[in-house]
């Protein structure tokens, strides 16, 4: 159990990343990657398919194949392979660019109730302990569980 939040402090601080992983919101926004990344992941698995297919059939039927069916094949090879890399970029784009969109917005929508909350304790500063360099923190002056509540008052109803 936490300790309770010292009355006469005036700093706190909160754990973002287990508030974007505790809360409805940010379960939300992890589901949504998560669907993107699968699909995406699908879509990338058919090309590299296709590509394995035609380099077997390369290595299995060159002798086979009429000069001209063999350098077909060779082009299809270096189009798949260009098409694999190109699309690997692009998914890799597509999902970085969701993720800031996605922390943008949870942050656009938690920031008020972190400051409200900060305002209601008359806290002079909140850190984010991540990057707050800080060494060790009393675990009372952790204002994450309590954020997270508030997060999901205000964003559960609205599902």
């Amino acid at each position: 159990m936490q300790p309770p939040f010292p009355v006469e402090s005036k700093i706190g601080f909160v754990d973002l990343q287990s508030v974007v992983a505790q809360s409805v919101l940010g379960k939300a926004g992890s589901q949504q990657y998560e669907a993107l990344g699968k699909k995406l992941e699908g879509e990338l698995t058919g090309l590299q398919g296709k590509l394995k297919d035609a380099q077997t059939r390369q290595q299995t039927q060159s002798a086979l194949l009429s000069e001209v069916a063999a350098a077909t094949l060779a082009k299809d090879i270096d189009r798949l392979t260009r098409e694999l890399t190109f699309k690997q970029q692009e998914a890799q784009s597509e999902l970085q660019t969701l993720q800031q969109d996605l922390l943008g917005d949870f942050e656009k929508k938690v920031m008020p109730i972190l400051e409200s909350l900060a305002k209601e304790r008359n806290l002079h500063i909140v850190f984010n302990v991540e990057n707050s360099g800080a060494v060790y923190v009393f675990p009372g002056l952790n204002l994450s569980p309590e954020l997270v509540k508030r997060v999901d008052a205000q964003y559960s109803a609205k599902k």
